[in-house]
């Protein structure tokens, strides 16, 4: 069985020293993987007046994950990465795929990588009554997505 471990950001603060020393330790008791939250932005408690969660406020030190996991990687031998959340809509996707991508080549597959062949289409026409669509699709070169290990 392998075992991961919830990185505890908001307890432990964001400073590079206790970070570090979290993950060495957790890797020395034998957790396999390292779960990171994420939030772009957090609650600004002053606009809320009755904001009483402890968490995701905007005066807690969330790191980007991607940075975050490149830093780790250097720090540990742990080879799984996660993250607990990551809201795509606050995001630009392609620049969040790059990234994902970066960080699985430079750490030796922490997110987990998988080669896949990204289809081209070509249009064709559908008859209005039970015929058959025309039309073609062929595989282009392989690409590397990043997802869980299969």
């Amino acid at each position: 069985m392998r075992l991961g471990v919830a990185l505890p950001i908001v307890d432990i603060g964001g400073e590079p020293e206790p970070l570090r020393e979290f993950v060495q330790a957790a890797e020395q008791i034998g957790y396999h993987g390292i779960a990171a939250p994420d939030h772009v932005l957090g609650v600004n408690v002053a606009s809320r007046p009755g904001w009483d969660q402890p968490r995701a406020r905007s005066s807690d030190l969330y790191h980007d994950p991607f940075v975050l996991f490149g830093f780790l990687a250097g720090c540990t031998k742990i080879a799984d990465f996660s993250t607990q959340v990551l809201i795509l809509a606050q995001r630009q996707t392609v620049l969040v795929a790059k990234q994902a991508s970066c960080l699985d080549v430079l750490s030796g597959s922490a997110l987990g990588s998988v080669s896949a062949t990204a289809p081209v289409y070509t249009p064709g026409t559908c008859a209005q009554s039970d015929a058959a669509p025309t039309g073609s699709a062929q595989g282009t070169m392989p690409a590397t997505f990043c997802c869980l290990p299969m």
